[in-house]
């Protein structure tokens, strides 16, 4: 138990060392390399804006639970004003007549400042709910689009390993069979082999060399495109392994999986519209707010015959108003119905997006455990070819098989390491598919 305690601590230790070799050769593995990509790419960045924009709006909301100050300037000026007629004796005028007065003055000049606190208001505190769960779903919106990229960084990562491996085995292929030209020439000197047999060596030779040159042309263009859909900038390289444990892939990969995007997103706009509906119940409710007003309140002067001055009071209030909503013209009814249908179609989207996960992660699967039995025997028909094409230049060498067997055992040698890298792109494929189908494709990401 102590020492497989300490083989698991100095493997830790080991892939720690070579992680951080990495990083300073600014070599990236394909966990940094996903977490490089996602990090700078333009749409990630946009929608992560998104969520920005999202929680600005729900800080605005905010606001209006806080006390709201305003402050108002207003002069008027009446140039006719209504006139009164008044006894003269009212006004101290020894005299039987009424005189004609005005009362009020064509100059009025006040400021105030009022202060309202929202006290009870259900609608807005449900608006704020509705905002915090649409925030919820701008970031599940980044999380797609994070899958989709991870997505393809992967499939390309992938792509580039198979291509890497496929051109070392073919480099491998062509020093063979330099040797066995070399042998062949020998034997066309001395008589053993026909000119015919080398020209066939030959041109198997000029196939391979060919076959590796298309080969290293697509591994730059591929690599080209994953650098810039990563937008890697030149100082980065990105470090492809020269083997992959299939094996313990698979058996990683299956026994993994979380809900979907997809899933997760409709459950959260689900949300939405419960909380919606509780926001237009809501706005039946009456409000109710504390008010607070002070001000002053100047006159100018009266126009009256024997009044000839200025009039100025302050003023204080404070009070609460209760605002009752009576009638919307039937508007919040028809919300409640809209919202009503709106619930019943997420409820039928969820049930149709649990039915096509099921079936795209069954057939994902299937498809992926094909693959993987097809690569099984694919690899091992391709050792099966190489133990043969072994045996055969071995007994070449020592005279008992002519060439031609040799030259036909290199053919089909490189039939068999086609169909061998066709069955392990097939593989990859299949693993993206299943990953992305089970929701397992950003546990890529490691923490870095």
């Amino acid at each position: 138990m102590l020492k497989a305690t300490v083989s698991a601590l100095l493997l830790v230790l080991q892939l720690i060392v070579v992680h951080a070799q990495n990083r300073e050769k600014n070599l990236l593995d394909l966990p940094s390399l996903l977490s490089y990509g996602i990090q700078h790419n333009l749409n990630v960045d946009q929608s992560i804006r998104q969520q920005q924009l999202a929680e600005m709006g729900i800080a605005q909301l905010k606001t209006k639970l806080r006390p709201q100050i305003n402050g108002a300037l207003q002069f008027n000026y009446y140039p006719n004003l209504p006139v009164s007629l008044l006894p003269a004796s009212s006004l101290g005028i020894p005299n039987t007549e009424y005189v004609a007065t005005a009362l009020n003055t064509p100059f009025q000049l006040s400021a105030n400042v009022e202060l309202n606190q929202q006290v009870v208001n259900k609608e807005l505190r449900n608006s704020l709910k509705v905002a915090t769960e649409q925030k919820n779903l701008t970031q599940l919106a980044t999380r797609k689009l994070q899958d989709e990229i991870a997505a393809q960084i992967t499939g390309l990562y992938y792509g580039l390993f198979v291509l890497k491996k496929q051109i070392t085995l073919l480099e491998q292929n062509e020093q063979n069979t330099d040797r066995l030209v070399s042998f062949s020439s020998q034997a066309v000197r001395t008589g053993l082999s026909s000119k015919t047999e080398y020209d066939q060596l030959m041109l198997n030779r000029h196939k391979l060399q060919a076959t590796r040159e298309n080969l290293a042309s697509g591994f730059s263009q591929q690599m080209l495109v994953l650098r810039q859909f990563a937008q890697l900038p030149d100082s980065m390289a990105i470090m492809i392994p020269t083997d992959w444990p299939t094996d313990t892939i698979l058996n990683e990969v299956l026994n993994q999986s979380q809900t979907t995007i997809d899933i997760l997103i409709n459950q959260q706009e689900t949300k939405i519209l419960f909380a919606e509906r509780e926001r237009i119940k809501a706005g039946a409710l009456p409000v109710l707010m504390a008010t607070a007003q002070v001000g002053n309140l100047n006159y100018g002067r009266y126009l009256g015959q024997t009044f000839n001055g200025k009039y100025s009071y302050r003023f204080q209030q404070v009070g609460l108003r209760l605002l009752l909503p009576i009638y919307d013209g039937n508007a919040r009814h028809l919300q409640k119905e809209q919202n009503l249908i709106e619930q019943e179609m997420k409820r039928k989207d969820a049930e149709i997006i649990q039915n096509n996960t099921q079936v795209q992660r069954q057939i994902a699967l299937e498809k992926l455990r094909l693959a993987d039995r097809l690569l099984q025997l694919q690899r091992s028909n391709l050792m099966l070819a190489q133990n043969i094409l072994t045996a055969q230049i071995e007994s070449l060498q020592n005279g008992l098989s002519p060439i031609r067997e040799v030259i036909q055992a290199d053919t089909e040698l490189r039939a068999q390491e086609s169909e061998y890298f066709q069955a392990l792109n097939t593989y990859f494929t299949g693993l993206v598919e299943y990953q992305k189908a089970s929701g397992m494709l950003l546990s890529n990401l490691i923490a870095q």
